[in-house]
């Protein structure tokens, strides 16, 4: 299911196309060269001092002991149709600087850049992804044994498109629900806080 956004204003068809399913397809799982392809795409983000801070840890379904430590790291309303993708990912940020051991402040803005640039690769692909924040931070910790210096953000579900009715009503009405954002005037401004006559 394609669900395309109604811009205001051009912009690229890929960025249009990327949107946050909850129905995917649990028949597929791809492979470690079309996974480590999404994964390129994140190595090439920028990054304040090309210190590239992001981290993942990947679970394919191909692997289902390695996917349910991840899926058991979800709260259950996550978890209960992110079981069906085909990849779970943590996505992780490195808060300290490798090369002074100082803080890195932009460690999860970094991140950020990292996961749309993987996000957009999986778009192309014909996959979607949803960014979670409803997960278990200290589990993920816990179980992964991540370093004190390195901090969980989002789980990511990505997957290829599935059935809307496999998913419990509720979630069938989101799905098909049409997507909002807010006007850019109403984010912006031009000389002063609030300032929002337009650029």
């Amino acid at each position: 299911m394609e669900k395309k956004a109604r811009t205001s204003y051009p912009i690229n068809d890929l960025i249009a196309r990327r949107w946050s399913p909850r129905a995917f397809d649990p028949t597929k799982a791809p492979g470690k060269e079309f996974i480590l392809s999404l994964l390129e795409a994140s190595r090439w983000a920028p990054s304040a001092y090309n210190a590239q801070p992001w981290r993942f840890i990947v679970a394919s379904r191909a692997h289902p002991d390695e996917f349910q430590r991840l899926l058991d790291c979800l709260v259950p309303q996550n978890a209960a149709w992110a079981k069906d993708a085909s990849l779970l990912l943590v996505a992780l940020a490195d808060t300290v600087f490798e090369h002074n051991g100082k803080p890195n402040p932009t460690a999860q803005f970094d991140l950020g850049l990292a996961v749309q640039n993987l996000l957009l690769e999986t778009t192309s692909k014909g996959m979607f992804g949803h960014v979670m924040s409803g997960f278990d931070h200290q589990r993920v910790i816990d179980t992964f044994k991540v370093p004190e210096t390195v901090i969980p953000v989002a789980m990511i579900a990505l997957g290829f498109p599935g059935k809307v009715d496999a998913l419990p009503k509720e979630l069938q009405e989101a799905e098909a629900s049409l997507r909002e954002r807010k006007q850019v005037y109403e984010f912006t401004c031009r000389n002063t806080w609030g300032d929002n006559r337009g650029i």
